[in-house]
C-alpha cells in the first residue's frame, strides 16, 4: 500500500490573541511599574487584539491590530510569505513559521518600531501559535521580552478581506 503524502498543515484560517493589562503587569519587568506608579490606574482597562489571518494555499498572511487604548493600531495589512517546515511539523505537530524578511510597507511603518526579533510557533494539536518578541510599548521603558499565545478564531473578525 503506498504511503499517504502529508497534507499542508493545518495553519489555514484566523487566529486571535488579546493582551491586557493584567498580562503586562504580570511580567517582572513591568510590575514595579503598575504597583509602584500605578500603571493599571493610569492607563485603566487595555486591551491590545492582534489578529493572524493564514491563507495556506498561498502560503501568505495578513496582520490586523485594534483594541481599546492599544500599542498597535492598523487594519489588515499584507500579504507577508512564510514558510513552515513540513517535515517537523508532520513529526512533532509543531513547527516554526517563519515570515518572510521582504514585509509590505504597512508593517514596517506600523509595528517594526515597536517589534523586533519575533519567532512564530505552530501548535497543530493545539491549534494555537505561540509569539516570543522584543517588544517597545514606549521609549522610556525601551526593549522588553514579550510573548502572545494566538488561539484559532472563527469570528469575522479574524479573516482579512482580501
Amino acid at each position: 500500500e503506498p504511503e499517504e503524502e502529508y497534507a499542508a498543515p493545518r495553519l489555514h484560517g484566523g487566529y486571535k490573541a488579546t493582551l491586557t493589562i493584567d498580562i503586562v503587569c504580570k511580567m517582572p519587568q513591568f510590575s514595579m511599574l503598575c504597583n509602584l506608579m500605578g500603571l493599571r490606574n493610569a492607563f485603566g482597562d487595555v486591551r491590545q487584539h492582534i489578529y493572524l489571518d493564514f491563507d495556506e494555499a498561498n502560503r501568505e498572511v495578513y496582520i490586523k491590530a485594534d483594541g481599546t487604548k492599544p500599542l498597535f493600531r492598523f487594519d489588515w495589512c499584507g500579504p507577508v510569505s512564510y514558510d513552515i517546515d513540513d517535515e517537523k511539523l508532520q513529526s512533532s505537530g509543531k513547527g516554526e513559521i517563519r515570515l518572510s524578511k521582504e514585509e509590505p510597507k504597512c508593517m514596517q511603518k506600523n509595528l517594526r518600531s515597536k517589534l523586533k526579533n519575533d519567532r512564530y510557533y505552530f501548535n497543530e494539536q493545539d491549534k494555537t501559535i505561540h509569539v516570543k518578541a522584543k517588544i517597545r510599548p514606549h521609549d522610556i521603558v525601551g526593549w522588553v521580552d514579550g510573548a502572545l499565545d494566538f488561539k484559532s478564531c472563527s469570528d469575522p473578525n479574524c479573516r482579512a478581506d482580501k
